[in-house]
Parts: structure tokens; sequence; C-alpha cells
């Protein structure tokens, strides 16, 4: 997304591998780990106007065309 002009980044980081868990009981999350591995945060908030908004749509179309046609 960078190179259409949109920053993106982890927002919030998953809190079940924190060291405080090592003890837990539970398993392997292979849901959380796919989502993790996927997840793009877009920029969001009362400070992006309809023009910036209107951009972020533009550049997300535009990224997610070859995956669209690809059929993924």
């Amino acid at each position: 997304m960078v190179e259409h002009g949109v920053a993106v980044g982890q927002v919030h980081a998953r809190n079940d591998i924190d060291p405080c868990f090592d003890n837990a009981i539970g398993g392997d999350l292979p849901g959380a780990d796919e989502f993790s591995a996927h997840q793009t945060n877009l920029p969001y908030g009362w400070f992006i106007d309809q023009a910036r908004q209107d951009r972020i749509v533009q550049a997300v179309e535009r990224w997610s065309a070859p995956m669209t046609r690809a059929g993924n």
C-alpha cells in the first residue's frame, strides 16, 4: 500500500504470544496466525477527510486488483 501512497501498519499485537501467557492452558491458534499474517490496517479517523478517503479507496482497489483477477 505504501507504493500507492497509503501508510499501513500493525494496530494491535496479539496478546496470546506475550510471555505472561507461557503457562496458560491452550494450544495452537491457526485462525489467529492466519489473520495476523494477512491483516491490513488502513488509516481511519475523524482526521481523514473525504478527499483522503477517496484516495484510500482507490489505492485499495489498485492494490487488490491483481488478487481479485487471480481469484485469491
